[in-house]
């Protein structure tokens, strides 16, 4: 029997400033030549998993944008990529329009990133770290409007609840489109909102990821609510202690924090890798 086991990356299997240890960074080397196949599953898109996990031999493919997008990281290409009906991208624009918000699109093969104003502390810093640390490229346009009809597979949106929700709100009646909408697990008082195409989900991903792998049994690990649906395409549902009320309860089994590297160790352990 085949075990594929699928990691959330940021809450669950990354330290709280938002790198991968150096006793993960060797395990997951270790496991991969042990045979033992790992897969990632994250709201982050393939040049800042690539750069994370550079010199990882991760053989799996991963599920990026929160399963808008399956991209195999040995290869750096692109598997899948949901796209945002273009009458759901127009109505997701308006909705954010004068907003900092990032919109992501997959054309032949490539990952771009537009945004239309950054005026929120928050949204520039977010721009800004990836800039730097990542060597993403962002582009400023007008509007986002202007890529209506293109290959737009994601939008995020972080700022104050009282001024996300509303949002959030109104693009829960739209058609077409998949909306997460939970706390920012490094600044508290803020929320995000993710909208992709409505097939597009960190399930669908997982679902895709086990057909890839010819995986018999998907093993899960999250901490945050946009993982209580990858949750439901796995079998064997693990939460970190520190994840949210509601992961935890939806899980089946509770381990130790991502500040302990418990998702590594307990794979190791599992597999009787010492």
């Amino acid at each position: 029997m085949k075990t594929v086991y699928i990691t959330d990356l940021d809450g669950t299997l990354l330290l709280p400033d938002a790198t991968l240890s150096a006793f993960s960074r060797d395990a997951l080397s270790r496991l991969y030549g042990a045979g033992v196949c790992v897969a990632l599953s994250t709201a982050r898109t393939a040049a800042t998993v690539a750069k994370m996990f550079d010199g990882v031999p991760l053989a799996a493919p991963a599920a990026l944008m929160n399963g808008a997008c399956v991209y195999e990281l040995s290869s750096r290409r692109y598997l899948s990529a949901e796209i945002i009906p273009t009458d759901a991208q127009a109505a997701l624009f308006r909705a954010v329009s004068g907003m900092s918000a990032f919109a992501y699109t997959v054309e032949n093969g490539a990952l771009s990133t537009f945004y239309e104003t950054d005026d929120d502390p928050h949204a520039r810093k977010f721009r800004v770290e990836r800039e730097v640390k990542y060597g993403k490229v962002f582009t400023k346009v007008s509007s986002l409007s202007e890529l209506i009809g293109r290959g737009v597979v994601y939008l995020s949106l972080a700022g104050r609840e009282d001024d996300v929700r509303p949002v959030r709100d109104a693009l829960t009646a739209v058609e077409g489109l998949n909306v997460h909408f939970y706390r920012d697990i490094y600044e508290r008082d803020f929320f995000y909102l993710e909208a992709c195409a409505a097939g597009a989900s960190k399930s669908a991903a997982a679902r895709r990821i086990r057909a890839l792998t010819g995986a018999n049994r998907l093993v899960c690990f999250g901490d945050n609510l946009n993982d209580l649906s990858l949750f439901e395409a796995c079998d064997e549902k693990i939460a970190v202690s520190n994840a949210a009320d509601e992961v935890r309860r939806g899980a089946d089994l509770v381990i130790g924090a991502n500040v302990d590297d418990a998702v590594v160790k307990y794979i190791m352990e599992r597999e009787g890798i010492r």
